[in-house]
């Protein structure tokens, strides 16, 4: 009989196991016959569960992994341009079913977008600008001011880059003759004001300076929370999980390791994992990923003197440094480096490259001395950067299916001219033109080597 509190139900079903129990110590069944039951109760259990999940699925809002939704859009990658792209689609698009993927947790520490703080110069050494290139950082800037006054948070900072290095070079050439279209943001200086502005940076004989006032210091942890917030406030889906296969077609199918999605749109924003991706929509395109690491040195005091970004070519590399509050008081140091795999990409949080370490504690102990307290770096991060062949990003459509998108290979310009990339690929989704010639972009240009497979 059943005790006070407790349903005849759970009785009856504890003296049904009881009986049973004792049948089988009794030997009452035979083998056959414990196997029967054993068979029959686990396929009881699974079709209950196999029940229990359709009626949680029949009675749960769409949650982004019904297999039998048909996206209007899924955007692989969740760095600042899938992030960026995904809300201007949502924004402008809004009834539009928007889904979000990457495979890391967002926000994620591994790709490119990874830490505190980014910037964005009208100058630029690497080469000579393309008007459209021009175009797309001066929009970039102007827009970025804008969400820095209309955002909940700031995210922006006004600054001023200083550009040293001996006046013959290609690096101080090309930042000259970029600056020379904005008379306004630049003031060029020699060794002897340098060293008045500047007394606490050691300058070598032959340098010369040019200050570019225009840069803006970008929040990049700030900036990539806000742009998620608001993006799922309008409705849209992120998830977390790894992309195995995509199929073309005029549904797309996005296979990952928990679901299926499908598609009638997709963009593609994949960073430094690029390569592979593309090689799997009949695509290679060589890219060189780099190493880069980002250390921090303690500052004897906090210097009013000192220019908030150095940029200095130096050893066939690039060295840029920033005062920072990022981890209190502190000089900031970031270095590009050795080139690395993709197969290194899943290693990239642990990497601890000597040499590197080595380059970066030389060159702030020669140009920094009067400043850091200590030679060595109190802390030391990983990131990475993607370059194409001709150092110019892909976007635009994929050559042979024109419902998939590709925003790749940014070249180190990828966080500062984040609003024109995504603004671009916004309006190809959306079948609009987009108000920049991007044909110096396309994914078959032949300064890239495309092979289609």
């Amino acid at each position: 009989m059943a005790k006070e509190g407790e349903s005849e139900y759970c009785y009856k079903t504890y003296q049904w196991g009881n009986e049973l129990y004792e049948c089988v110590s009794n030997e009452k069944l035979s083998p056959v016959e414990i196997v029967v039951i054993v068979v029959v109760t686990t396929i009881l259990i699974i079709l209950v569960a196999c029940l229990v999940r359709q009626l949680y699925k029949k009675n749960t809002p769409n949650n982004g992994n019904n297999s039998s939704d048909i996206y209007d859009v899924i955007v692989v990658g969740g760095g600042i341009i899938g992030r960026f792209t995904a809300l201007q689609i949502k924004e402008t698009h809004k009834e539009g079913n928007i889904l979000l993927i990457d495979q890391y947790t967002m926000p994620q520490s591994h790709g490119s977008s990874k830490g505190h703080s980014k910037g964005i110069q009208r100058a630029n050494w690497n080469k000579i600008e393309t008007c459209a290139m021009k175009k797309m950082k001066d929009d970039s800037i102007s827009e970025w001011e804008r969400l820095n006054r209309i955002c909940s948070r700031p995210i922006v900072t006004k600054s001023n880059a200083l550009f040293i290095g001996p006046t013959e070079s290609a690096f101080m050439k090309n930042t000259l003759t970029s600056l020379k279209k904005y008379p306004d943001c630049q003031q060029m200086k020699f060794i002897d004001t340098l060293q008045q502005d500047y007394p606490n940076i050691n300058f070598s004989d032959n340098c010369v300076g040019i200050l570019d006032t225009s840069e803006l210091c970008l929040g990049a942890d700030e900036i990539l929370k806000q742009i998620l917030e608001t993006f799922m406030k309008l409705g849209g889906i992120k998830r977390t999980t790894k992309v195995i296969k995509v199929t073309p077609g005029a549904t797309i199918s996005v296979c990952t390791d928990y679901f299926e999605y499908r598609t009638k749109q997709l963009v593609v924003a994949t960073g430094p994992w690029s390569s592979s991706f593309l090689h799997g929509l009949g695509l290679d395109i060589e890219f060189t990923k780099k190493h880069a690491m980002e250390g921090y040195w303690k500052l004897k005091s906090c210097p009013e003197t000192i220019c908030p970004s150095v940029f200095e070519y130096k050893d066939k590399s690039i060295f840029w440094t920033n005062y920072t509050t990022e981890y209190g008081p502190s000089l900031k140091l970031g270095f590009a480096g050795k080139e690395i795999s993709e197969e290194d990409l899943k290693n990239v949080e642990t990497m601890h490259d000597k040499e590197m370490v080595a380059s970066m504690t030389k060159y702030v102990k020669n140009k920094f001395s009067k400043l850091i307290t200590d030679d060595e770096p109190f802390l030391v991060q990983n990131c990475m950067y993607t370059f194409t062949k001709d150092r110019k990003p892909i976007i635009g459509r994929h050559p042979e299916w024109g419902n998939i998108f590709l925003a790749v290979g940014m070249s180190g310009t990828g966080f500062g001219y984040s609003p024109a990339i995504s603004n671009i690929v916004c309006d190809l989704v959306l079948g609009n033109e987009p108000k920049y010639d991007i044909s110096e972009f396309s994914a078959t240009r032949s300064s890239l080597k495309t092979e289609k497979k």
